[in-house]
């Protein structure tokens, strides 16, 4: 038991690493791009910053962020994470969670599903990578991350906010890597 109990925390801390092992690079400085960036936003529950809406009978938050001046020669990474804070009570409206970078119409999304149809969980984190240059060729490149929250509806917009932040209590964070375009 003792050694089944330490084999799954083995197996946690390198999954851990796997996840964050991308992100640990010491090269600040490309060869053909500019600065190296690490743009984090995070906090719990839903902001004004969130766009909100219906589908249907669900209910949908979403937070998008743009970035310009991106260089094209380095793939853009977009790391997700979400953690209920509240694991004391039952969510009895299942939770879908995903997040993409979306940088043209004409060329699909890359996408990462942290949840789909959770009533249960605590923590949930995924990566999404994308090379830009095939679109922009060498000018400067742009992208969008979007996280989305997705839940049954009560039909009521204050029950709902009320339900992903103070039920669900859902801790959220985006992390954007990407080089700036440097006209050297």
């Amino acid at each position: 038991m003792f050694r089944q109990t330490q084999t799954r925390a083995v197996c946690r801390m390198i999954s851990a690493m796997l996840v964050l092992v991308p992100f640990a690079s010491c090269d600040t400085i490309s060869l053909v791009c500019g600065q190296f960036n690490e743009d984090k936003a995070f906090a719990t529950g839903i902001s004004p910053l969130f766009e909100t809406l219906l589908d249907g009978n669900f209910r949908v938050y979403r937070r998008t962020t743009q970035f310009t001046n991106v260089c094209p020669d380095e793939h853009v990474m977009a790391r997700f994470s979400v953690l209920r804070e509240n694991t004391n009570s039952n969510l009895d409206r299942p939770v879908s969670v995903r997040g993409w970078i979306f940088y043209s119409a004409t060329f699909p999304t890359e996408e990462v599903v942290l949840l789909n149809n959770a009533t249960d969980f605590e923590i949930k984190m995924g990566t999404v990578e994308a090379g830009l240059k095939q679109r922009f060729g060498d000018e400067p490149a742009q992208f969008w991350v979007t996280l989305e929250i997705k839940f049954p509806s009560t039909g009521d917009e204050t029950q709902d906010l009320d339900y992903v932040n103070n039920t669900l209590q859902l801790f959220w964070d985006i992390t954007a890597f990407y080089f700036d375009y440097s006209s050297f």
